[in-house]
């Protein structure tokens, strides 16, 4: 049996503790005596599953009563907390990894609003990025369940994510930045205020992608850009007038 990480299977057996470093620094796992207690499997800067015992973590941080009726009642009754552990498989996204998903419509997710209308899709990702195989190319039946049968209260059904590499945009930033600064100097000799200024990037048919260049490149929101706008426009009129 075997565990597929980053589409490389990697094989654990009975072992006490490891912690690989240097070249495998993405693998780490600890089996306590007996049964594996957590398994930890991916780099923090990307997508990391953890698998742990979260009967044993329940009693650490004291929330047995509350955990123990939250099983009961997902389980109809069936869960006996005195002959059971339950444990949990946890996915881990670095915001890099959510933002270069794309699912459907739903692309440059960059809060968690944005994210928590695909819960399903990111599960699904994630469940057969690193997942448990009975052998190659055979898929673990709990595994399968995991991936059908999971199911979130906002869900984007039907369309499973595709991750998209960022590209390069040191050229096109200098050409929005040169754009954005003619665009100031013109507004600036008719005159116009900011909410002209506005109205006219609004009209680009690239506005889109103008304010997501902004937003994730340069930090700067749609508030704090009108703001910089405004400044850059009466910087403009006061060098005209003082030439």
């Amino acid at each position: 049996m075997s565990f597929l990480h980053e589409s490389r299977p990697t094989l654990y057996m009975g072992l006490q503790t490891a912690e690989i470093g240097d070249g495998f620094s993405d693998v780490a796992c600890r089996y306590g005596s007996g049964d594996a207690e957590t398994i930890t499997i991916g780099k923090p800067t990307g997508l990391q599953t953890s698998i742990y015992n979260k009967t044993k973590q329940a009693k650490v941080i004291d929330k047995v009563d509350y955990y123990n009726s939250e099983w009961s009642i997902y389980s109809l009754g069936s869960y006996d907390p005195q002959r059971q552990d339950v444990y949990r498989v946890e996915y881990r996204f670095h915001h890099s990894i959510v933002r270069e998903l794309v699912v459907g419509e739903h692309s440059n997710c960059v809060t968690y609003l944005q994210a928590s209308k695909i819960l399903r899709n990111l599960w699904q990702y994630a469940i057969m990025r690193n997942r448990l195989e009975i052998e190659p190319k055979l898929i673990h039946p709990v595994w399968q369940m995991m991936f059908e049968d999971v199911e979130f209260h906002t869900d984007h059904k039907g369309v499973l994510p595709m991750r998209q590499k960022k590209q390069d945009v040191s050229a096109i930033s200098k050409n929005y930045d040169l754009m954005v600064g003619n665009l100031i100097s013109i507004t600036a000799r008719q005159t116009s205020d900011v909410n002209f200024l506005i109205r006219e990037l609004k009209k680009l048919h690239f506005y889109d992608d103008l304010i997501r260049y902004y937003r994730v490149e340069r930090k700067i929101g749609e508030v704090e850009l009108r703001e910089r706008l405004k400044k850059s426009l009466l910087l403009r009129r006061m060098l005209r007038n003082a030439a």
